[in-house]
């Protein structure tokens, strides 16, 4: 995440949000995404998890952000990729 922040006197400097977190797969970020509908899949949304002390990033497509949609493909990400455990 970051943000634009204007000192008094000064150049706009960009603000990033650091975690001290360096444990490989301690916190996760997730978010729902809403994305144009794709024409040959019919999905319009995203789901992405970001181990934020490596960035290792994994996304699903989704078709709605319906629970049970969701669950799936966040059992999906953590079944698959061998980056990602769950935490």
């Amino acid at each position: 995440m970051a943000s634009v922040v204007r000192h008094p006197g000064g150049k706009p400097k960009t603000a990033v949000a650091t975690y001290g977190v360096t444990d490989l797969n301690d916190v996760h970020q997730i978010d729902l995404l809403f994305l144009s509908t794709d024409p040959a899949t019919h999905a319009r949304d995203a789901l992405t998890v970001v181990d934020l002390a490596t960035r290792a990033v994994a996304a699903r497509p989704l078709k709605t952000k319906n629970g049970a949609e969701v669950l799936t493909a966040l059992q999906n990400i953590y079944s698959t990729d061998p980056r990602l455990k769950a935490p």
